[in-house]
């Protein structure tokens, strides 16, 4: 079907509503009625949704500029105008030594160990506990997530080796993809205050647009945190992008996205240290005779 079959009379109202879109999204609309709803991921399963991630870039960062948010396609962005989809409560323990990136320990529900760890340091990672005034919490009691006293000044708690960590699924509003990110230590408190104003007023989080940025801390040491502003009402067009959106990431989880991400880096290392596969029989017999055919 011709795209000229396809436009609108002049004078009516689909001939008014193009006129507000872009011209990607005009001749998207265009084209809706030969493509019928076709998108090409209709085969395509929800545990297989390995979503992007990006991460805050710090001082100590191995790569990226410090101070930016750090795409793992290699995009950098000062500031970034998202829609937050779902929010979880992780933990996780890094490997003490430096030069090991990876996890000793990790929970995926803030509550116990996963069930992927083989030997977790305890065997829970919070317990409920009635705090002053009345209420059940949770509370730490792996030896690793408790905060100690400092062995240099009793006056200061030491951060516990098991970090608390809000993991957010985000939409990038400019680019509509989506991507996981992660706040810790003294992000996680910007990040709680803007989550709370959704539970507090009784919204979903997906109804919202907020520009994410970084300002820089300097106690104990130089590191960013996240600064959220300038929060707004999706606009209908927005809006009419995000929800299907939404429906499609809903049953998403930061556990499959990491399971997903281990399974390529695993084939990756795998493919790399293979050693090329033996030729079959009947094939090595063929290429035998072929080069004594050459020789003589």
């Amino acid at each position: 079907m011709a795209l000229e079959e396809l436009k609108p009379a002049e004078g009516t109202a689909g001939d008014k509503a193009l006129t507000t879109m872009t011209a990607e999204e005009q001749i998207m609309a265009q084209y809706q009625q030969a493509l019928g709803g076709f998108t090409g991921t209709e085969n395509f399963r929800p545990q297989d949704l390995r979503i992007p991630r990006v991460k805050i870039v710090q001082p100590t960062a191995k790569e990226g500029n410090a101070g930016t948010f750090l795409h793992n396609y290699g995009e950098e962005y000062s500031s970034m105008m998202i829609a937050l989809v779902k929010t979880e409560l992780n933990r996780i323990y890094w490997n003490p030594d430096p030069t090991q990136e990876e996890a000793l320990c990790r929970s995926y529900d803030g509550l116990n160990p996963d069930s992927s760890i083989e030997s977790p340091p305890c065997d829970r990672c919070t317990a409920k506990k009635r705090n002053k005034a009345g209420i059940f919490v949770d509370v730490p009691v792996c030896p690793m997530a408790i905060w100690k006293e400092s062995e240099k000044d009793p006056r200061k708690k030491e951060r516990p080796q098991c970090d608390e960590v809000i993991a957010w699924l985000c939409i990038d509003l400019d680019s509509m993809q989506a991507f996981w990110t992660q706040f810790s230590g003294s992000g996680i408190g910007p990040a709680r205050d803007y989550q709370s104003r959704f539970a507090l007023g009784g919204k979903p989080l997906f109804v919202d647009a907020v520009e994410m940025s970084l300002k820089a801390v300097t106690v104990p040491q130089k590191h960013y945190v996240p600064v959220f502003k300038n929060p707004r009402r999706l606009r209908a067009m927005e809006l009419a992008k995000v929800l299907p959106m939404v429906v499609a990431l809903k049953e998403a989880t930061n556990k499959r996205n990491t399971e997903l991400e281990e399974e390529v880096a695993t084939d990756a290392v795998e493919e790399t240290a293979e050693p090329k596969p033996a030729m079959p029989g009947f094939m090595a017999e063929e290429e035998a005779q072929s080069k004594k055919a050459k020789k003589a």
